[in-house]
């Protein structure tokens, strides 16, 4: 750890705090809050959205209260040391650096890089601070640990969700249901007044899974998704159908009526809503499901 009279000079029990990470181990710290999707233009005049956050990088220095030393230390993320040549006064001076987040809003540290991993554990502005001693600065909390630490099963698990979303949004060819998933995400489904396509936004959706796995397979879940592919299964097997002329949902076998369509809706939409928001949805959502399953076995 690079400690010199002016910096990171933490006590011997403060540094006890700091759990020293293994050939392996990655400690992942994330910035809070949801980032800026911005739409542009590359070189090749196609479309692309850039995500950035309101404030992406770590000032060079911090001053912390280290309550176990019951002192205050100044951390930075020190690397190495100026030739005096290149000072003013001729006197050598640590080379200090800010610490930035990538497009993710991530940083990732490894075992390597024992210097960077102490300023992010020690840090104020880190909701997971190990420091007894942390205050929450006047400009607030800026990132967050992700977990611990990464290891080889870890790493290999993030691969494999990874895959599976991608793989789920492949199999997903409905505009409709794109475009739920995009809006769970925060991503747009439009360039200016354009809709994107179902393939366009497969191809971002999938971009974003290989990048936030966990976000991307936490929309794949989204109710209204499943209420939907339950419809549709329904409407396939000859269970529930749609009349056009009555403009309601209906019963296949007996055309007893379930519930007339929503002004404004798509018949698939407005059936989802009065699952969602009728007293008797979730008792007819279940008679769906039995009724799919029985069909299914025969």
């Amino acid at each position: 750890m690079a400690t010199t009279s002016q910096y990171n000079d933490i006590s011997p029990e403060l540094k006890k705090k700091i759990i020293p990470l293994e050939p392996g181990q990655v400690a992942t710290y994330r910035l809070l809050g949801e980032p800026v999707v911005r739409e542009g233009r590359d070189e090749d005049d196609r479309v692309v959205h850039t995500r950035t956050y309101a404030r992406q990088n770590l000032k060079p220095t911090e001053t912390i209260y280290d309550a176990p030393g019951k002192k205050m230390v100044r951390l930075a993320f020190v690397r190495g040391v100026l030739e005096p040549a290149t000072v003013a006064g001729g006197q050598p001076r640590e080379k200090i650096e800010p610490i930035f987040f990538n497009d993710r809003g991530e940083v990732e540290v490894d075992h390597t890089n024992p210097v960077l991993y102490m300023r992010l554990e020690l840090s104020d502005k880190n909701r997971d601070s190990v420091n007894p001693g942390k205050r929450v600065p006047p400009t607030g909390l800026q990132f967050f640990r992700v977990q611990p630490e990464f290891d080889a099963k870890a790493i290999l698990k993030k691969k494999q969700l990874a895959l599976a979303a991608a793989a789920g949004i492949s199999e997903m060819t409905v505009l409709k249901d794109l475009q739920v998933v995009a809006e769970k995400l925060a991503m747009p489904i439009q360039s200016g007044r354009r809709l994107y396509t179902a393939s366009e936004l497969q191809v971002k959706l999938i971009e974003l899974a290989e990048m936030e796995p966990e976000r991307v397979d936490s929309a794949l879940e989204a109710t209204e998704l499943k209420l939907a592919q339950l419809i549709r299964t329904a409407v396939e097997l000859k269970i529930i159908s749609f009349n056009k002329d009555a403009s309601e949902w209906r019963i296949a076998a007996s055309q007893d009526r379930v519930t007339p369509a929503l002004a404004g809706y798509e018949p698939e939409e407005s059936l989802v809503r009065y699952i969602q928001q009728n007293t008797a949805g979730p008792a007819f959502s279940q008679m769906l499901v039995k009724q799919i399953e029985a069909a299914q076995k025969k």
